[in-house]
């Protein structure tokens, strides 16, 4: 399954949200943040490599799995319960979400910054 073949999932979605650079310092990346753990996803998917420390294990917490993408600008960050693929490829994006599809998963939140920003 590819990200534009959505369509062809009957009960499948997925939210996309992309945010500049310095989005992650902000009062509405908080409140974006919060209204996503109240919707209760199945999954979040987080591509920011700007999140500092006390963001990542505050979204550790979250009552649902959260998968970060990628390196984090802070260098390497190991605590437990971090799930995090550090790869970048161009197909990642569907990777992930075939991936999401076959685990059963029906409602996912993708997160990420705007790529000209790295």
């Amino acid at each position: 399954m590819k990200l534009f073949d959505l369509h062809l999932y009957h009960g499948f979605q997925i939210q996309t949200h992309a945010y500049p650079r310095h989005f992650v310092e902000s009062p509405e990346f908080r409140y974006e943040m919060e209204n996503i753990r109240r919707e209760r996803p199945d999954c979040l998917l987080l591509n920011l490599p700007g999140l500092s420390r006390s963001q990542i294990s505050s979204l550790i917490e979250y009552p649902f799995p959260v998968l970060f993408i990628g390196d984090f600008h802070l260098g390497e960050f190991r605590t437990p319960g971090l799930n995090q693929i550090r790869e970048d490829t161009g197909e990642r994006g569907e990777s992930l979400v075939s991936l999401a599809f076959a685990s059963g998963y029906r409602d996912i939140v993708l997160v990420c910054g705007i790529e000209k920003n790295y």
